[in-house]
């Protein structure tokens, strides 16, 4: 397996493309120069359940049925032209993915919704990216 192409940050790669359906992800164009990513977290919902006659007459809490994202962000080295970019898929439902180091992937549909300006970051400029997750996240593991 080849070595992809050296990234600053972590040896995180951003990848987007065209949201097919709802289960295909076709995030073939890089987005280079990602600094820091901080992924959706997955976290499951609960139904509080009132009702008469309770066991000690206390709210029971049960497991819902929805799993739910948070958001994700990028932050990326300031290119006009990767700016440019971001911005044409600002609330544009696309694919995503990102592979991480150990080549490792996180694969999911979503949007971007928030374009920051770009701004001073310790060694250049940087612009940070909010994306809505929808949908499941399916990491897969480094495949030889």
């Amino acid at each position: 397996m080849a070595d992809p192409t050296p990234v600053i940050g972590y040896g995180v790669h951003f990848y987007y493309g065209p949201a097919t359906t709802a289960t295909t992800v076709t995030a073939t164009t890089e987005i280079t120069g990602l600094q820091d990513f901080t992924p959706s977290a997955e976290k499951g919902t609960k139904v509080v359940v009132k009702y008469h006659n309770a066991p000690g007459n206390r709210a029971v809490t049960l497991p819902g049925p929805l799993v739910e994202n948070d958001d994700a962000k990028a932050t990326f080295v300031y290119d006009a032209t990767h700016y440019a970019t971001l911005k044409g898929l600002l609330n544009t439902p696309q694919s995503f993915k990102v592979k991480y180091s150990d080549y490792s992937t996180d694969t999911f549909q979503g949007f971007i919704y928030e374009v920051g300006k770009p701004t001073p970051m310790e060694k250049e400029m940087g612009v940070e990216v909010t994306l809505a997750v929808s949908g499941t996240i399916v990491f897969a593991t480094a495949t030889a």
